[in-house]
């Protein structure tokens, strides 16, 4: 069995992509006045699937038995999964509620961004096929180009012709639709490295990724690339933004000698990339712990601090809990393949859970225990809209703001109608945000359906700030028209 080798490439794929994914979680907490910012990491969920590819196809080379192989990949993910989402149900609702939870867990929607899991198992079910198609064809590079178009297309068709009800973004279809051909090309191009890795084609790859993104952005393709899945104008960013990272960081890694200082600091600042997993089942907990910290305790007037703070938070404290845990376990003696604990930082899950009992100020509960669920009743309307135009974005993404007086801690019930036809927004959801006051717990995602239907979600207000704006978010090609838009308080009876 080959010795597994690290790609100074791969890591910065990984670290890269999952700094785009953060970035994009953390629109409307602390650049909501910068809506570029939020354009141009369009690329990140799916140079995340990208690079998943690349390492499901490291994995295999080292050999595997197709059983063996499911069995230990879906157990790397599906664990952490699951105690991740004990967690988050724990950070939202300061209680563990096995029904809540088992909803949560059947639905992937503990946290938003864990919708990925659900079309990432599917693709990791399909890996060793797709790898040993593409060794039995290593000699025949045009079929294998033929091989890589029929994922695009079928990808395709599956975001046309499947859809898994319930669910969002690309676990609303059979293998993540889109998504499916980024995982594919990741798988493929890593069985080809040896071909990329010549000099004139990296040089090629380059020039066509640079010109790629100019001309995304001269033609405002880069707006038109957000969507979930991707459609073709993000599927073609995203080929770009990885022909940079690749020629860039291959370039370097063939120039520095392999016990250079350079090296090592890179390896370092990387290494959210190597545990993207886990940063990319906590970020949401911290992004929401740090967005209160800076508001409730820095008092720092800029927002370049307040984006970094919170970001690099994000992504390098689940790094380092997982570190920690690592520490302890070694300084122990313990022999870590022996210990019957999933590749979990239990450390960082203590440490979390204090950081919310200092910093996270209590909320009132909608569950006050295991036994008794509160009754909520309608009280009265407190903003109301008879109808709101969503204009043809174009397949840009629109925010439409709407000031409204709220209480703290109180429930309040979203409820609108909406008719649509067959061509159902790409994107759309609602949430309260403010400065310094944006929380995953206030997402509320909508699965719309065709024809005329009413619409109905409850949120939570915590503390707020003087200024809070109920927020539209949609992307489509045509006119649609909420009309009875309504927000209204809730008492418990």
């Amino acid at each position: 069995m080959n010795e597994k080798k690290r790609y100074l490439w791969l890591d910065a794929a990984k670290y890269i992509a999952i700094f785009a994914v953060v970035m994009n979680h953390i629109y409307g907490a602390t650049y909501f006045d910068n809506y570029r910012v939020l354009l141009y990491t369009a690329f990140s969920v799916t140079l995340f699937t990208l690079v998943s590819g690349v390492t499901s196809a490291i994995d295999m080379e080292r050999g595997f038995e197709i059983k063996t192989y499911l069995v230990s990949r879906i157990k790397r993910v599906i664990i952490p999964y699951i105690i991740a989402s004990i967690i988050c149900i724990l950070f939202q609702y300061k209680l563990l509620n096995i029904n809540i939870l088992f909803k949560n867990l059947i639905a992937f929607s503990a946290s938003p961004p864990y919708y990925f899991i659900l079309f990432y198992i599917q693709l990791i079910i399909v890996a060793p096929y797709i790898y040993i198609m593409f060794q039995k064809t290593q000699q025949q590079k045009v079929l294998q180009i033929i091989l890589l178009i029929g994922a695009y297309f079928t990808g395709i068709l599956f975001n046309k012709y499947t859809y898994i009800e319930g669910t969002m973004g690309g676990s609303s279809h059979l293998l993540g639709g889109s998504y499916f051909f980024a995982f594919v090309f990741g798988m493929w191009f890593y069985l080809n490295r040896n071909y990329f890795s010549k000099k004139i084609v990296r040089v090629s790859m380059g020039l066509i990724g640079t010109i790629g993104i100019i001309l995304m952005d001269k033609l405002d393709w880069i707006v038109a690339s957000w969507s979930n899945p991707p459609n073709k104008y993000a599927v073609f960013y995203t080929l770009c933004i990885f022909a940079l990272i690749y020629v860039i960081f291959e370039g370097i890694d063939n120039f520095l000698k392999e016990e250079s200082e350079v090296r090592k600091v890179l390896k370092k600042v990387f290494e959210p990339g190597s545990k993207s997993l886990y940063v990319f089942l906590y970020h949401m907990i911290f992004i929401n712990i740090l967005n209160v910290v800076y508001a409730k305790y820095l008092h720092l007037p800029s927002k370049l601090i307040n984006l970094l703070f919170v970001a690099l938070g994000a992504i390098y404290l689940p790094v380092i809990f997982y570190n920690s845990y690592k520490f302890i376990v070694d300084k122990l003696g313990k022999n870590r393949d022996k210990v019957r604990l999933p590749k979990l930082n239990v450390i960082s899950t203590l440490i979390c859970l204090s950081i919310m009992i200092l910093f996270i100020y209590p909320k009132e509960e909608i569950y006050n225990d295991y036994s008794r669920v509160i009754v909520y009743k309608d009280k009265e309307v407190i903003y109301e809209e008879e109808l709101v135009e969503l204009p043809n974005t174009y397949d840009e993404v629109c925010v439409l703001n709407n000031r409204v007086n709220l209480k703290d801690n109180t429930l309040y019930r979203i409820e609108f109608n909406l008719e649509s036809g067959e061509n159902i927004p790409a994107l759309f959801y609602m949430d309260l945000f403010g400065e310094g006051y944006d929380s995953t717990n206030q997402d509320m995602i909508f699965n719309l359906e065709m024809g005329k239907n009413v619409y109905s979600a409850q949120v939570f207000s915590d503390t707020i700030p003087n200024e809070v704006y109920l927020r539209i978010i949609f992307n489509t090609n045509q006119e649609y028209n909420i009309s009875n838009l309504k927000l209204i308080e809730m008492v418990s009876e």
